[in-house]
């Protein structure tokens, strides 16, 4: 008597199927520059970013683009006693690719290496530049199924302002959380395929 059964994951991942990944994140940024976490008695801050990746199941490298913003303040100590705020604001603008390597059926290794544009302002340093640099990204991925996974990156980003100040080195360590929504998969790929032994 023939059998109906359902198909494993590793037999649905045969099948080309798109992807358009939107995948937002949060993480910490470790600043290299100790004059820096001086100034604003901090050794790390918190980052925020969205991304998009696209391409097919079968594609080796997806085309990458990610926006990442942070935002770090200190209140500073007068002469008069009286507190003055300060302000550093980046944002990074990331053009890439990445790569993912298959360790099991649903996990992965990826490795993302990104151009960067970065909008940099500092109020003490009177900084307000525009700067290239670059990301590099190691991370895990698990995939919950074909429209839903979650990851971790840990990331050496670079960039600095061509600035005589001790601000200018704007480089560090980042590690990210996300999750990526799958919005490549078309309405016929969602259905459960079926086989007959």
């Amino acid at each position: 008597m023939a059998l109906v059964t359902f198909k494993s994951n590793a037999q649905m991942d045969s099948v080309r199927y798109g992807i358009l990944n939107i995948s937002p994140e949060v993480g910490m940024f470790f600043p290299r520059n100790e004059n820096f976490q001086n100034l604003y008695n901090a050794k790390s801050y918190f980052i925020y970013s969205v991304g998009v990746d696209f391409g097919t199941s079968k594609w080796t490298y997806r085309p990458w683009f990610r926006f990442t913003g942070m935002t770090v303040e200190n209140n500073l100590r007068g002469v008069a006693s009286d507190s003055i705020q300060i302000s550093a604001i980046k944002k990074e603008y990331t053009f890439g690719i990445i790569r993912p390597y298959r360790i099991r059926s649903n996990d992965y290794i990826e490795l993302k290496l990104g151009l960067t544009y970065n909008v940099i302002t500092e109020s003490t340093a009177n900084i307000d530049a525009g700067v290239f640099g670059y990301v590099f990204s190691v991370g895990y991925l698990h995939r919950i199924d074909k429209y839903v996974s979650y990851y971790v990156d840990l990331s050496n980003d670079y960039a600095r302002v061509n600035s005589s100040s001790n601000l200018r080195e704007w480089s560090g360590f980042r590690m990210d959380i996300g999750i990526s929504v799958n919005l490549g998969v078309s309405a016929k790929q969602q259905h459960p395929v079926y086989y007959i032994q």
